[in-house]
Protein backbone atom coordinates (compact mmCIF):
# COMPACT_ATOMS: atom_id res chain seq x y z
CA UNK A 1 0.00 0.00 0.00
CA UNK A 2 1.25 3.48 -0.79
CA UNK A 3 0.46 6.90 0.62
CA UNK A 4 0.37 9.76 -1.87
CA UNK A 5 1.07 13.27 -0.58
CA UNK A 6 -0.57 15.86 -2.83
CA UNK A 7 0.92 19.34 -2.70
CA UNK A 8 -1.25 20.39 -5.64
CA UNK A 9 -3.63 18.54 -7.92
CA UNK A 10 -0.81 17.86 -10.40
CA UNK A 11 2.13 17.58 -8.00
CA UNK A 12 2.41 14.66 -5.60
CA UNK A 13 4.98 12.51 -3.84
CA UNK A 14 4.76 8.81 -3.12
CA UNK A 15 5.57 8.40 0.55
CA UNK A 16 7.37 5.36 2.00
CA UNK A 17 5.30 2.25 1.33
CA UNK A 18 3.30 0.57 4.05
CA UNK A 19 4.29 -3.05 3.71
CA UNK A 20 2.55 -6.28 4.58
CA UNK A 21 -0.71 -5.83 2.75
CA UNK A 22 -2.24 -8.83 1.00
CA UNK A 23 -5.16 -7.10 -0.70
CA UNK A 24 -5.48 -3.47 0.23
CA UNK A 25 -9.19 -3.15 -0.28
CA UNK A 26 -9.88 0.10 1.53
CA UNK A 27 -8.52 2.53 4.11
CA UNK A 28 -9.82 5.63 5.85
CA UNK A 29 -8.17 8.55 7.63
CA UNK A 30 -9.31 9.69 11.04
CA UNK A 31 -10.87 13.13 11.06
CA UNK A 32 -7.63 14.79 12.20
CA UNK A 33 -5.75 12.97 9.37
CA UNK A 34 -3.21 11.64 11.88
CA UNK A 35 -4.20 7.96 11.63
CA UNK A 36 -5.00 5.56 8.81
CA UNK A 37 -7.24 2.55 9.45
CA UNK A 38 -6.75 -0.15 6.84
CA UNK A 39 -8.88 -3.09 5.74
CA UNK A 40 -6.94 -5.93 4.15
CA UNK A 41 -9.34 -8.56 2.85
CA UNK A 42 -6.74 -11.28 2.37
CA UNK A 43 -4.90 -11.31 5.71
CA UNK A 44 -7.67 -13.34 7.34
CA UNK A 45 -7.79 -15.79 4.42
CA UNK A 46 -4.02 -16.15 4.06
CA UNK A 47 -3.16 -16.53 7.72
CA UNK A 48 -6.38 -17.67 9.42
CA UNK A 49 -6.34 -14.77 11.87
CA UNK A 50 -9.61 -13.19 13.07
CA UNK A 51 -10.84 -9.96 11.48
CA UNK A 52 -7.95 -7.48 11.73
CA UNK A 53 -7.67 -3.74 11.14
CA UNK A 54 -4.20 -2.35 10.54
CA UNK A 55 -3.47 1.05 12.11
CA UNK A 56 -0.87 3.53 10.88
CA UNK A 57 0.37 6.70 12.56
CA UNK A 58 0.71 9.29 9.78
CA UNK A 59 1.67 12.24 11.96
CA UNK A 60 5.05 12.23 10.16
CA UNK A 61 4.34 11.52 6.50
CA UNK A 62 8.04 10.94 5.83
CA UNK A 63 8.04 8.06 8.30
CA UNK A 64 4.61 6.42 8.73
CA UNK A 65 4.52 3.95 11.63
CA UNK A 66 2.48 0.77 11.72
CA UNK A 67 0.97 0.37 15.18
CA UNK A 68 -0.37 -2.77 16.81
CA UNK A 69 -3.45 -3.85 14.83
CA UNK A 70 -6.97 -4.12 16.15
CA UNK A 71 -7.92 -7.78 16.07
CA UNK A 72 -11.51 -8.83 16.60
CA UNK A 73 -12.50 -12.20 17.98
CA UNK A 74 -14.65 -12.74 14.87
CA UNK A 75 -13.59 -15.33 12.28
CA UNK A 76 -14.64 -13.07 9.42
CA UNK A 77 -13.17 -11.03 6.58
CA UNK A 78 -13.33 -7.26 6.99
CA UNK A 79 -14.69 -5.26 4.11
CA UNK A 80 -15.19 -1.50 4.36
CA UNK A 81 -14.68 0.94 7.18
CA UNK A 82 -15.05 4.67 7.61
CA UNK A 83 -14.62 7.14 10.46
CA UNK A 84 -17.22 9.69 11.53
CA UNK A 85 -17.42 11.65 14.78
CA UNK A 86 -14.65 9.61 16.39
CA UNK A 87 -16.24 6.25 15.61
CA UNK A 88 -14.99 3.67 13.11
CA UNK A 89 -17.81 1.87 11.31
CA UNK A 90 -16.47 -1.47 10.09
CA UNK A 91 -18.35 -3.98 8.00
CA UNK A 92 -17.54 -7.64 7.61
CA UNK A 93 -18.67 -10.13 4.99
CA UNK A 94 -20.44 -12.52 7.35
CA UNK A 95 -20.29 -10.73 10.72
CA UNK A 96 -22.28 -7.55 10.14
CA UNK A 97 -21.33 -4.11 11.37
CA UNK A 98 -18.95 -3.22 14.19
CA UNK A 99 -18.73 0.30 15.64
CA UNK A 100 -15.42 1.06 17.34
CA UNK A 101 -14.15 4.04 19.33
CA UNK A 102 -11.49 5.60 17.11
CA UNK A 103 -10.72 8.72 19.14
CA UNK A 104 -7.20 7.45 19.89
CA UNK A 105 -6.36 4.57 17.50
CA UNK A 106 -2.74 4.51 18.66
CA UNK A 107 -3.91 3.38 22.08
CA UNK A 108 -6.76 1.04 21.26
CA UNK A 109 -9.85 0.59 19.15
CA UNK A 110 -12.74 -0.67 21.28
Amino acid sequence: MYVFFFKQKTAYEIMPSLVGSGYSHQAWLTEDHAWLLHSDEMDEVATGIPMTTRIFDLSDLDAPVEMDPYTSHLPSIDHNLFVFNGLAYQSAYNAGLRILDATDPGTELV
